[in-house]
């Protein structure tokens, strides 16, 4: 018997596992997902301010007249706890004397005018801003010896601006004053009148508040207030004597205030893509 030998051939796959499919995916997930706010807050926020003027408004007064004559004359004055205050003080002097000095406790007034018909009698208005919150001492100091009858009056709401001031007088016997002064609506208009004798008949005009009526020996006083217009008349009357009048117009105190209307409206939006 013959043993015949035969030559295996190794195992090789000619079908070749070659995946022709490859996992790689042609849909590709890229994410330009791009949140773009256009977000854009623009607040329409205004300011609109309101403004007006206060009301000058009446504090207090005094008066005081010298017996026999000086040449100072003092008396108490309270000025209370107000904001934007102003002092006035009116004086009448006899003889056309003037005056010097002024003083609230430490405080000195300013002049603002005077008015006189000749060597009879004379009156001064002085003024001060702001006077201390105190009841305090009022000094007035004249040139010479003389008889002297003054007033004072503090009020508030008061700009601290002396817009106008006019006076005149007569030393002709009268039986009533007039002075013409310029002013406004909302302002306050105060005068002072002088006469040359004791005339306790002093009546104050139709349109006015009095504050002040003081009679001295040998003169006498008087102050009042009227509120403001184009043109104001600033009239007293008495039996006949010479006189003179001084006036100012005070300004009130102008106020001014923020409202804020604003508002915040976003016209915020977000816009975003996949592909």
């Amino acid at each position: 018997s013959r043993l015949e030998v035969g030559v295996h051939q190794p195992f090789s796959p000619s079908a070749s596992l070659s995946p022709s499919a490859s996992r790689s995916p042609s849909a590709s997930l890229s994410s330009s997902a791009s949140v773009s706010p256009s977000a854009s807050s623009s607040p329409s926020a205004s300011v609109s301010p309101s403004a007006g003027n206060t009301t000058i408004t009446f504090d207090s007064a005094s008066s005081a007249a010298t017996d026999p004559n000086s040449n100072t004359l003092a008396w108490s004055h309270t000025v209370n706890s107000n904001a934007n205050r102003i002092l006035l003080v009116g004086i009448g002097l006899r003889s056309n004397v003037s005056v010097n000095t002024v003083t609230f406790g430490g405080q000195s007034l300013a002049f603002v005018r005077k008015d006189n018909p000749d060597t009879d009698i004379r009156t001064e208005i002085w003024s001060l801003i702001n006077p201390t919150i105190s009841t305090n001492t009022i000094t007035v100091t004249a040139a010479s010896s003389t008889t002297i009858a003054a007033g004072a009056t503090t009020y508030y709401n008061v700009s601290g601006i002396l817009r106008n001031a006019g006076g005149g007088s007569s030393l002709t016997t009268n039986s009533s004053s007039s002075v013409a002064i310029s002013s406004a609506t909302n302002e306050l208009v105060v005068d002072t009148v002088g006469l040359q004798s004791a005339n306790a008949s002093l009546a104050v005009g139709a349109n006015q508040t009095q504050r002040v009526n003081k009679v001295g020996t040998a003169v006498c006083v008087g102050m009042s207030e009227e509120s403001g217009a184009a043109s104001v008349n600033m009239g007293w009357t008495f039996i006949s004597d010479a006189w003179a009048g001084t006036a100012v117009a005070l300004q009130p105190m102008y106020t001014s205030s923020l409202s804020p209307s604003a508002s915040l409206s976003p016209s915020s939006s977000s816009s975003a893509s996949l592909s």
